[in-house]
């Protein structure tokens, strides 16, 4: 089934379009480079008002991305920016209706005693906002936009972010280096080093040991770290080890052949006009922090605050630019995404996916390589510094590797960067080639590897699972939350679907429209018995729950063959026409999820199958210099993203198809919504007022939202799991030669969770990290004495006099730009005008 298998995402989402802009052109500063980024940042007293001028003066001498400027100087034209009141009112009321389909606020607003952050009332603060803006309380673009990110940051949700237009036109970097964080034995409390310094020592280059970091701008490094991981402006991560270890370098990114340097580097939001870090020698290094500029505007007309506004905010004008008129709806049908347009993008967006990800440059010899017996992947399809894989997808988002160390020989080592959103079919295929591999080899021990994995399609979560546990059924439950304009939508597209099936039983690209809108039809979720629903009352409910209200548990229907392949979407092992499954090498005990806590999306769904019916334990790197426990899957475990983009076509073509048919009733229901009505009528201003201004599909990851919650077994009170803190089964510190030699990690976890080479099991696991309540070895009734279960027997309670059969596991990841809400290959405007009489003519 196509709704939830293409889900794809890279999360946190918050900080896609600021990652992705920034990563792709950071500055390396050594030598000549060095040189040219300090002639650049040359200070020179720039007059009051005039910061603008001297920021497109600076740009303008620079021929080779990126081109940067003095982080003081650029943040003081963003400043200078005035605040349109009228503008900012309109993007919050565009902003809070689509917050409406935002699926676990009523939790936000007032969290479980075991979720480790702290809540936020989404409306209420955002309301407190606008009194502020109404009252003239905020006189800055730049503030209003930094104070609007932080509310929605306070969430901590990957899948919720708006890309502010102003706010994007600069990212900030820091050049005094990336910084690791590393255990000298593993068993004491880390220190943290520049990286550049410990590697440049490491490999031989300085015989100077590094010196650890003790201060950054005069404060404890670790309290600035800790405080700058859990700014409201990053978001994304609901655990605060995870915040933490996103501050720090990491050998690859998750994105295949490249690595990052954290985001202590890194900010959307102006971090000075110097960083200094002090050592432990009593040594310190101050440089000055630059802005990269982001906007795909022309800078040249950027003179002062207004022009400033003008480029990059004032919405109105940047649709003018593209032959778009905001008041005039006859223009805007081309900033809506309908089925067809929506395909080319996507088509679009997987070429550049796969493009950029096969630009691997060749690998340094840092690890040992696969064994002589196993085949290997083809010269050159390798992921930097890793060592060379048995098996490798084309877009390198999952390999396989065999360990060669002694006491290790029976060691496999699966890792999964992302669920791939470029290549899902070549995903299964090496997942399947990897296992064959295993079989033949007599691996019996496996480390999965999901550090820094934020998600992707969600088939490929499903498909891991199975490919391992191959007798047991995974179950996902999720809900949507229950409220008016889902109602609307629900009860239209769930007739619109059902007809043009029955009107066109036989017409695939009919039935690729149908597909398009099947996120919002009843009939393609199943309950727990695995029954579709007959109706969308049945469906709804509503569910009445101590926070908020749900529609009743809704659960994927891998079963449905016919819609997977109609659709274009993978069909998981063990199902439909794919059931020839061969047994897994590996039994529960002796696989090992490894973390550092940045696992999102639809990794949290594989972890969660692992952890509840397949029984696996999980190890969980790094996180704050303190004991205790940490969670293995700290990432956003919402069961599906959606995007406004898509949300608001919606919308549209249920107004503008229900008036087709006649159905005045519905057509008015849309606009009288305060949901929907805004959404209709104002959403092409909003679109313009991200990052991308309405360019291309960059446009569609500008602002997204959680549309589903995953829900847990058994849990009556249908509390998202977002919420559920989940220790791992052990914790444990990354060492020195854990930074550049990946398989030295490997070998280490192995060896901790399985006691391979006469090694005590979890002996070097931080105090207080083993047998927390909430691990798998650390809850009795949920490990079952390791026996993996197939929950799938599951009855909730009705709890509304309206539901209907309504349990089940609907679960699925995420989604970026690429595949992210479930949308499909379809008609353009014109055939649904057709597809309409037709119906109508019935």
């Amino acid at each position: 089934m196509r709704l939830l298998s293409t889900l794809v995402a890279i999360a946190p989402a918050s900080l896609v379009v600021a990652q992705t802009r920034t990563a792709t052109s950071s500055l390396e500063v050594t030598g000549t480079a060095r040189q040219t980024i300090s002639s650049l940042l040359t200070a020179t007293a720039v007059p009051t008002g005039e910061a603008c001028a001297a920021v497109s003066s600076v740009l303008a001498e620079q021929t080779e991305a990126p081109l940067i400027v003095a982080a003081s100087l650029a943040n003081e034209c963003a400043r200078s920016a005035p605040i349109d009141k009228a503008d900012a009112l309109r993007l919050i009321d565009g902003i809070v209706a689509a917050l409406e389909f935002q699926s676990d606020v009523g939790h936000l607003a007032s969290p479980p005693a075991e979720y480790p952050l702290a809540g936020v009332d989404l409306f209420a603060e955002i309301s407190q906002l606008r009194e502020q803006v109404g009252s003239d309380d905020i006189t800055s673009e730049i503030d209003f936009e930094s104070n609007f990110t932080a509310i929605l940051g306070k969430a901590q949700n990957g899948h919720l972010a708006f890309q502010f237009d102003g706010l994007s036109v600069f990212g900030y970097q820091r050049l005094v280096g990336s910084l690791i964080s590393v255990s000298e034995d593993g068993t004491s409390e880390p220190s943290i080093y520049v990286y550049e310094d410990f590697a440049a020592f490491q490999a031989g280059e300085s015989s100077e040991a590094p010196s650890a970091v003790t201060q950054v701008n005069g404060q404890d490094v670790a309290e600035f770290l800790t405080m700058q991981g859990q700014n409201v402006s990053y978001g994304g991560f609901q655990d605060p080890d995870a915040l933490y270890n996103q501050m720090f370098y990491v050998l690859n990114d998750g994105s295949g052949g490249s690595s990052s340097t954290g985001l202590f580097g890194f900010d959307r939001n102006y971090v000075g006009a110097e960083t200094t870090i002090s050592f432990a020698d009593g040594s310190s290094r101050t440089e000055q922090n630059v802005a990269i500029y982001n906007s795909p505007f022309d800078f040249s007309g950027l003179e002062d605050g207004r022009s400033f506004y003008n480029l990059y905010c004032n919405a109105t004008l940047k649709a003018a630019a593209q032959g778009y008129d905001l008041d005039d709806p006859d223009t805007l049908d081309g900033t809506r995404v309908d089925p067809v347009k929506k395909q080319q993008m996507l088509h679009q967006k997987r070429v550049q996916k796969r493009q950029e990800r096969r630009q691997v440059t060749e690998t340094r010899s840092l690890s040992p390589t696969a064994t002589e017996s196993a085949p290997v992947a083809p010269e050159g399809t390798q992921i930097l510094g890793y060592p060379t894989p048995v098996a490798i997808s084309d877009d390198l988002s999952i390999s396989g590797y065999f360990l060669e160390a002694e006491g290790f020989e029976d060691t496999a080592v699966l890792v999964l960067q992302q669920m791939s959103e470029a290549d899902p079919d070549g995903f299964q295929s090496t997942m399947t080639e990897f296992m064959n591999q295993c079989r033949q080899e007599g691996k019996t021990h496996l480390v999965l590897d999901v550090q820094g994995n934020p998600g992707g399609t969600i088939s490929l979560g499903y498909e891991v699972f199975k490919q391992l546990f191959p007798d047991i059924f995974p179950y996902g439950a999720g809900t949507l939350r229950a409220q008016e304009g889902l109602d609307i939508l629900g009860n239209y597209y769930t007739n619109y679907t059902a007809q043009l099936a029955e009107v066109y039983p036989d017409n695939v690209t009919l039935l690729q429209a149908n597909n398009y809108y099947a996120q919002y039809s009843a009939h393609s979720y199943a309950n727990s018995s695995g029954e579709l629903f007959n109706s969308w009352d049945q469906l709804y409910g509503p569910v009445d729950t101590p926070k908020d209200d749900f529609t009743n548990l809704i659960r994927w229907n891998i079963n449905d063959t016919d819609f997977n392949l109609a659709s274009g979407s993978i069909v998981i092992s063990g199902f439909g026409n794919n059931t020839e499954i061969q047994p897994s090498p590996f039994s529960s005990e002796n696989i090992i999820l490894l973390s550092d806590g940045r696992c999102s999306s639809t990794c949290t769904i594989l972890a969660h199958f692992l952890k509840w019916q397949g029984k696996v334990k999980s190890v969980a790197m790094g996180g704050r210099p303190q004991t205790g426990a940490m969670q293995a899957v700290g990432g956003v475990k919402g069961s599906q993203v959606y995007q406004y983009a898509l949300l608001a076509s919606d919308v549209y073509y249920a107004w503008q198809g229900s008036a087709l048919l006649g159905q005045t009733e519905i057509a008015t229901s849309i606009e009288e919504s305060s949901t929907l009505g805004p959404l209709l009528n104002d959403s092409t201003y909003i679109i313009f007022r991200g990052a991308s201004a309405g360019v291309g599909i960059e446009a569609l990851t500008d602002f997204t939202f959680n549309w589903q919650n995953n829900v847990a077994e058994g849990d009556s009170d249908y509390t998202p799991l977002q919420f559920v803190y989940e220790a791992a089964d052990c914790r444990l510190w990354y060492q020195p030669q854990h930074i550049n030699d990946v398989s030295t990690l490997w070998a280490t976890v192995a060896a901790q969770a399985f006691g391979l080479n006469d090694t005590d099991v979890f002996s070097l696991c931080v105090e207080g990290s083993t047998n927390a309540p909430s691990s798998l070895s650390g809850n009795e009734a949920l490990f079952n004495d390791g026996n993996p279960t197939n929950v799938t027997d599951f009855e909730p309670e009705q709890r509304s006099e309206s539901g209907g059969n309504g349990g089940g596991g609907g679960s699925g990841g995420s989604g970026d730009d690429d595949n992210a809400a479930g949308r499909f290959a379809a008609s353009s405007v014109a055939m649904m005008v057709a597809i309409a009489a037709a119906l109508f003519a019935l």
